[in-house]
């Protein structure tokens, strides 16, 4: 389909003026633009009808079909389905889930339950800075004989020597709410690591999170604090999961 046209000599507002152009099954150019709206959110789906218009090009969408848009806040169509289309395939799972209430969730939702069970994510706890051995992932890392792979030899050697910092869990002990990048200091307020992922525990009711610390400092039942806004707060070193 063609986006960008200018729709202001077609009928439709000129508000997020584009027009969505394919050919139905008899050949007929058919157009379907979108209604004047305002997007509040990053994406916004709405439902507009397919309509006839002259000069056929090619496509798919019949005539008179239900088009469902996802836009951007410009009116810029990111996606589009038809009625009773399954893009996803999720149809199924969420039919089968529904005597339990299964919904949709998104990234923060994901995010909360993979940190809960102490699961790390790559960009936050672990990067081309990290390695396995110092993000607790030893058990993972295989040193077979004959099997080479990037940067063995040091991984080898961390696993044999120890490491300078290891990744701990910890819980706040006072009210607040860690979050990535925030800075982790010792009861005198000088800096000893930096928070990798953090949240708000919906099961625990309370802050969590994980970061790099000397591996002194990362042993269960260590006290560390963690600055959130100018403020040191106390927090704990515990075993993940989080929710045992």
């Amino acid at each position: 389909f063609n986006d960008g046209t200018d729709i202001s000599a077609s009928g439709y507002t000129k508000l997020n003026a584009y027009v969505y152009e394919t050919l139905d099954p008899n050949g007929a150019k058919v157009a379907f633009g979108l209604p004047s709206f305002t997007a509040t959110q990053t994406r916004e789906t709405v439902a507009v009808t397919a309509t006839p218009v002259a000069n056929p090009v090619a496509g798919s969408v019949a005539s008179g079909t239900k088009v469902n848009l996802t836009c951007d806040t410009e009116g810029a169509v990111i996606h589009y389905t038809t009625d009773g289309e399954d893009p996803d395939g999720l149809s199924p799972i969420f039919e089968a889930g529904k005597p339990e209430g299964i919904k949709p969730i998104g990234l923060g939702a994901r995010d909360t339950l993979r940190l809960e069970m102490g699961f790390c994510l790559y960009g936050n706890d672990l990067d081309d800075t990290t390695s396995p051995i110092e993000a607790g992932l030893g058990w993972i890392t295989k040193f077979v004989d004959g099997k080479n792979f990037t940067n063995r030899a040091e991984l080898e050697r961390q696993k044999k020597e120890g490491v300078t910092r290891k990744l701990c869990a910890f819980e706040l002990v006072e009210k607040g709410i860690p979050r990535h990048g925030y800075e982790i200091v010792d009861a005198e307020g000088n800096p000893i690591g930096v928070v990798t992922s953090g949240t708000m525990s919906p099961c625990l009711k309370k802050g969590i999170g994980m970061g790099y610390v000397k591996p002194a400092l990362a042993k269960v039942g260590s006290e560390i604090y963690i600055r959130v806004r100018n403020k040191n707060l106390k927090a704990q070193v515990v075993k993940a999961p989080f929710r045992k």
